[in-house]
């Protein structure tokens, strides 16, 4: 039977939780920063031999919300208009954009600024938050369990 303290126990029943939740916190950060990586690895062989180009929103898709863009750009010395799947709010007409098209299918185009890279960042940046604070549980835990004294003891 042992004769640990109420303390003791309590220590040690915090450094088992402790111990569980890094390990979880760990894991789904883990998990969060592989998906990241896997879709921002999708997005750059998606768009690998794209050109870019800068184009003009020339008028907004009428059925559907959001209104989607069309975007009027030129590639190899030829006009193009194309709808755009990407909308932001702060669109209007005669801004100009950031768009990737394919060289071999010139009206298709994709949106290429900053925001493209958003999902991605998203996921690795969470993914690298949790575990992190899952690095730190899992410390915390090996301090609570450092400082407790062993079953011999006292």
């Amino acid at each position: 039977m042992e004769n640990r303290s109420l303390e003791d126990r309590t220590r040690s029943a915090g450094a088992v939780a402790l111990g569980w939740v890094g390990i979880i916190f760990l894991s789904i950060g883990l998990i969060f920063l592989l998906i990241g990586a896997f879709v921002y690895d999708r997005e750059q062989a998606q768009t690998k031999g794209y050109e870019k180009a800068v184009g003009v929103i020339t008028g907004f898709q009428k059925s559907g919300y959001p209104g989607y863009p069309y975007v009027t750009y030129e590639a190899s010395g030829k006009t193009y208009r194309t709808l755009l799947g990407f909308y932001s709010s702060t669109m209007k007409v005669g801004d100009e954009v950031k768009i990737l098209y394919d060289p071999a299918s010139p009206t298709h185009a994709i949106y290429g600024g900053m925001f493209s890279l958003f999902l991605p960042l998203m996921f690795m940046g969470l993914g690298g938050f949790f575990a992190l604070l899952g690095g730190i549980f899992l410390l915390l835990r090996r301090r609570l369990r450092e400082n407790a004294p062993g079953p011999w003891e006292g």
